[in-house]
């Protein structure tokens, strides 16, 4: 069965906000082992979906669908099954827009960093689910970055990618710190410490900042595009009736002042 038709039958659908139910259906359809090889799970699609809507271009429901499944077939039993998983993906597409836009966005609840930010650094913690897929959005979204990150931006943008993407990272980020805490004869298990402590500190912050440079690179692209479509005027013959409603010809008004 070719997915693509099936989910686009149901573009038009109006999604309602995400339930409980949507979301642990389309998290049973996710994990089961129909599915093709590198499906995101339930938190890899919030962090993929997280850096979809965060990202400084409008990406298609066309292009994003398709690369939850790896671009591969998704095996839908039936196509009522197809539009089902198509509304819960435009449902969770739309909670993540919504927290994407809130003044302090957090992950899912589910998802979410714990007290103990080390356990959720393991690679099969939701955690680091959420940030293995956001970094695959990231990265699947690189280019549309690389166009359109102003220079000045740069160092901040790296700093809270550093942030979001440290629990899928955190066991090449532990080597890292023991090489540089050997170096200076530190304590590695100390020195790690410390940067998981700054992370959890931070992670909050780095989640805010990376949203709103996505919307404000977003908005001005916008803007700058408006701008450069050009106004299209229609020509209005001398004596037909002023486009102004006055009653009197084109000539005699309007027309008048434009000569």
């Amino acid at each position: 069965m070719n997915p693509i038709p099936s989910l686009m039958n149901a573009a038009d659908s109006t999604a309602s906000p995400i339930a409980d139910d949507a979301a642990a259906r389309l998290a049973a359809f996710l994990a089961s082992p129909e599915r093709p090889e590198d499906t995101l799970d339930a938190c890899q699609l919030e962090g993929f979906l997280f850096a979809v809507v965060t990202a400084p271009e409008r990406i298609e429901t066309g292009d994003w669908i398709p690369a939850v499944f790896a671009d591969a077939d998704p095996g839908f039993a039936s196509d009522a099954e197809s539009v089902q998983v198509f509304q819960d993906l435009v449902t969770a597409y739309d909670a993540a827009a919504a927290n994407a836009q809130a003044a302090q966005p957090r992950l899912p609840a589910r998802c979410a960093l714990g007290d103990d930010v080390l356990a959720d650094c393991a690679p099969d913690a939701p955690a680091a689910r959420w940030s293995q897929g956001f970094q695959a959005g990231y990265e699947w979204l690189l280019s549309l970055w690389e166009d359109h990150l102003p220079l000045e931006l740069e160092a901040e943008h790296e700093d809270d990618l550093y942030y979001l993407t440290f629990p899928a990272a955190a066991e090449r980020i532990r080597a890292d710190v023991a090489a540089r805490a050997r170096r200076s004869r530190r304590d590695a298990d100390a020195a790690f410490h410390r940067e998981v402590q700054a992370v959890r500190a931070g992670f909050d912050r780095a989640l805010a900042r990376f949203a709103g440079r996505g919307r404000r690179i977003y908005d001005y692209t916008l803007a700058r595009e408006a701008q450069r479509i050009p106004v299209r005027r229609e020509k209005i013959a001398r004596n037909a009736p002023c486009p102004c409603g006055s009653g009197r010809k084109y000539k005699k008004c309007c027309g008048a002042a434009a000569g």
